[in-house]
């Protein structure tokens, strides 16, 4: 029964699947695909999926920051929006819960999380 559940999905659904489930996508809209005499009868949904959960985790709070709902085309913030961010007042602990196991001192957890932003956002 699962496989034939997986074989109703196309290549871009698994993959959707699998980054959702990696925490990588937030949904962004959902809207009618199909209706019949009225009624929808097919919906769809819009995610915009990243490279990392952190990029995913700052693009959320940062849209939330600047009062702005997501844009459907998943575009990145612009320079100046970029500046009005406050980092310091987002809620990063759902990325910093995935690296702390591995930490064996605060001072180790907040070192990979610079890593991590540095691989994300360059030098």
């Amino acid at each position: 029964m699962v496989y034939q559940q997986m074989m109703q999905c196309d290549e871009e659904d698994m993959l959707l699947a699998v980054k959702r489930g990696q925490g990588l996508c937030a949904k962004v809209d959902s809207y009618c695909a199909r209706k019949v005499m009225g009624s929808c009868v097919k919906k769809k949904e819009v995610w915009c999926c990243f490279p990392s959960k952190l990029g995913r985790i700052i693009n959320e709070q940062g849209w939330a920051q600047l009062g702005k709902g997501w844009d459907p085309s998943c575009r990145g913030f612009s320079l100046d929006e970029l500046t009005l961010l406050r980092f310091d007042e987002m809620d990063l602990s759902e990325f910093i819960n995935d690296i702390m196991p591995a930490a064996k001192t605060p001072e180790y957890a907040i070192e990979r999380l610079n890593e991590k932003v540095q691989s994300y956002y360059g030098n």
